[in-house]
Parts: C-alpha cells; sequence; structure tokens
C-alpha cells in the first residue's frame, strides 16, 4: 500500500495551525513539524534542528523513496557494515 503525503506550511494562530501555503482536505489527518530559527548546536541535546532547503527536499526525497517501497533491509545493511569492518 503506498501513502501520499503532501506538504503544505502554515502559522499558529491562538492555538490553530492556519495553512498559508498548500491546501488540505477536511478532515485530513497532518503531522506537525516546527520550524524555528533555532540551531542545535549540539546533536545530543534536545535542541531543534534547522534543515535548509536542499535538506528539506532532500528528506522529503527520502520520504517519497520509502513510500514507493524504495528501502534497505535492515538486516542487510548491518551485514555490509560487518563485512567492511573486517
Amino acid at each position: 500500500m503506498i501513502f501520499m503525503k503532501k506538504v503544505a506550511k502554515g502559522i499558529v494562530v491562538e492555538g490553530r495551525v492556519i495553512v498559508q501555503e498548500g491546501s488540505l482536505p477536511e478532515g485530513a489527518r497532518v503531522t506537525i513539524v516546527e520550524d524555528t530559527d533555532e540551531v542545535a548546536s549540539d546533536a545530543s541535546n534536545d535542541a531543534p534542528y534547522v534543515l535548509s532547503p536542499e535538506e528539506e527536499r532532500e528528506l522529503l526525497e527520502a520520504d517519497a523513496e520509502s513510500e514507493r517501497g524504495e528501502l534497505f533491509d535492515a538486516a542487510d545493511v548491518l551485514a555490509e557494515l560487518k563485512r567492511l569492518r573486517s
């Protein structure tokens, strides 16, 4: 089964998300990812990480690849890493 995803940008107003770019059908299930101007200085903390436009494009493409079933089996990846370490 393939699930389609789309990106819509918006802003929170009085606790509700107002879509500003793109559109969503009534009743759509959404996952919200907050954009921020803060940059994490240490990957081990809980500070947000800001993606560049290129990184965001790569992330969306990787997500699309996974939805199309273009995946690597974890056991195969681990076996290859073990082979490379030997």
